[in-house]
């Protein structure tokens, strides 16, 4: 069992976030950048203009259209969607390699996943912020490989009494650190100057009632086990499909009452279809390195 304090003495040496991903997080908050302050910022870095071309080409964004520039990038998912896929391609080399069950790789398909389900669901149900939500459902996990890295035998441990007792990593890393992994990611968060509505989210996601919004970590919390259940995570055999269904918060589960989904069956199958491109786009972005 650890504090907080204990657990985030050596945040210092933990990876910071790039530059120019804090760039693009400050553009985030600046609701007068055009499209060419975006393109501007963007262009500075050539891997991330490759990588967004990658992206925007994908099956995700039904990318059939010829692009010839990043302005035509850019008008095809908006200047909103331009700053999400730029801050998300700049944090992809952040984090050195992963401890097993753990990859990099691996690491940003649930990364990725959680967002893209997390901006559809807020979307779906008239989240006013669901660009809000793709960040915070892109770095939710942030806290298990913080404690991967900074705590390697611990977290080692953490997952073999998992695997031994056949309970989830999530439950796992509980029971070895005394607290779930949300708070640590909070916490790295705050250091990164995220605002403070993604750190809220990020926090409280596995405890919605405890959230400033609620329905924001709600959404990032079905966002994560919606991934989960289509095998965009490493394979976790203390992880039952559709268990976590009960846990949704009864703001979020009556708005996806409303939309016309009396099941969530429903609604995951319909998620399936465009999150099963994920695992193949993140390899596809890797694979450029």
């Amino acid at each position: 069992m650890s504090t907080l304090e204990e657990l985030l003495e050596d945040l210092d040496s933990f990876p910071t976030i790039p530059a120019i991903a804090q760039q693009v997080i400050n553009q985030l908050g600046d609701s007068n950048a055009g499209l060419a302050e975006i393109a501007g910022l963007i262009s500075q870095d050539a891997l991330l203009t490759a990588r967004i071309y990658r992206l925007v080409r994908s099956p995700i964004y039904s990318g059939q259209m010829p692009m010839e520039s990043l302005h035509d990038a850019i008008m095809r998912v908006g200047v909103k969607g331009i700053r999400n896929l730029a801050f998300s391609v700049a944090i992809l080399d952040m984090l050195p390699e992963l401890p097993e069950p753990l990859s990099v790789q691996g690491f940003w398909t649930i990364g990725l996943g959680t967002a893209l389900s997390a901006q559809h669901l807020a979307g779906d149900v008239g989240y006013s912020k669901p660009e809000t939500a793709y960040i915070a459902g892109l770095v939710h996990s942030l806290g298990e490989a913080y404690l991967a890295i900074n705590h390697t035998r611990r977290y080692a441990r953490a997952i073999e009494n998992a695997r031994k007792a056949e309970i989830s990593y999530e439950v796992g890393l509980m029971d070895e650190f005394g607290l779930p992994h949300s708070e640590v990611a909070a916490e790295v968060l705050r250091r990164w100057n995220m605002a403070e509505d993604v750190v809220d989210a990020v926090a409280h996601h596995l405890e919605c009632q405890h959230a400033e919004d609620p329905l924001l970590a709600g959404i990032v919390f079905a966002a994560d086990r919606i991934c989960r259940d289509l095998r965009l995570a490493a394979p976790d055999a203390g992880h039952s499909e559709r268990a976590w269904v009960e846990e949704i918060p009864p703001e979020l589960m009556s708005k996806i009452n409303s939309i016309g989904y009396p099941d969530i069956t429903f609604y995951l199958m319909e998620q399936q279809e465009f999150l099963s491109y994920v695992s193949d786009t993140v390899r596809s972005i890797f694979s450029e390195q």
